[in-house]
């Protein structure tokens, strides 16, 4: 995740316009780290747990972060804090990407927790 940030950071400040407001697209983009970070450290923490508690922790863990970032996005909306279109445009496109270094984060840790109980 943290190199894929500064590659996408390094592309975002030498190839995107100058004319462009990337406070927004700050914004966006650490909102959904933070989600995705988050997410990542709560399935760390149930992993390994019996199927009922892994669901809680997992599912539970996504709606509290899903309504996290819709009382965040609702503050921006209603205070005006930032250009809107902006800052949804990029949030969803931070969101689908880092969904996908999400669940690629679980199978790679799902591959390797295999491999290690195979081979003992």
């Amino acid at each position: 995740m943290i190199i894929f940030s500064l590659t996408l950071w390094a592309a975002i400040y030498f190839w995107l316009s100058p004319e462009i407001n990337r406070e927004p697209i700050f914004y966006a983009w650490l909102l959904m780290a933070v989600n995705t970070l988050a997410g990542y450290l709560i399935f760390e923490n149930a992993y390994g747990d019996d199927s009922g508690t892994f669901n809680m922790y997992v599912f539970g863990g996504f709606g509290v972060r899903m309504l996290a970032v819709m009382v965040v996005v609702a503050v921006v909306i209603i205070n005006d804090l930032l250009p809107i279109k902006e800052f949804l445009l990029s949030m969803f496109a931070f969101y689908v990407v880092y969904v996908i270094l999400e669940i690629i984060g679980y199978q790679k840790k799902n591959q390797y927790e295999k491999t290690v109980t195979k081979n003992k």
